[in-house]
């Protein structure tokens, strides 16, 4: 069996949360609407460690999210992150696709001389 991930993120560095409150979740699938597949959005979640760091970006089918990481923010899980998970419960046997973008916005800043490393998309078994 077939399964298949779209994601558009704009800017994705790494895991997730489950909405406890009903007000949350419809904001969390608000986000998740964009870059998920309507068949999908039961298994996602978005996990971000404030608001600020998730943007609904575009307008209509062009509508993509801005996934943010900004000085001195919160640790969510033990690191700085901001992401989307889908934790679908897979069958041993299933063929599993993936297919997503992103974009490095223009003008973003590393910080160097430090040169440490992002990670831009993260795959987990």
């Amino acid at each position: 069996m077939n399964r298949y991930l779209f994601l558009l993120v704009a800017l994705l560095t790494s895991s997730c949360s489950k909405a406890a409150d009903p007000k949350d979740r419809e904001r969390e699938l608000s986000y998740l609407r964009c870059v998920v597949p309507e068949s999908l959005l039961e298994f996602a979640h978005v996990e971000v460690p404030a608001v600020e760091n998730i943007t609904i970006m575009g307008e209509g089918t062009n509508q993509h999210l801005g996934l943010h990481l900004l000085p001195g923010q919160k640790k969510r899980n033990g690191g700085v992150r901001a992401e989307i998970s889908v934790d679908y419960p897979f069958q041993p046997g299933d063929t599993v696709r993936y297919a997503w973008r992103f974009m490095v916005p223009e003008g973003f800043e590393s910080d160097a001389p430090k040169n440490r490393w992002w990670i831009i998309g993260q795959w987990h078994d």
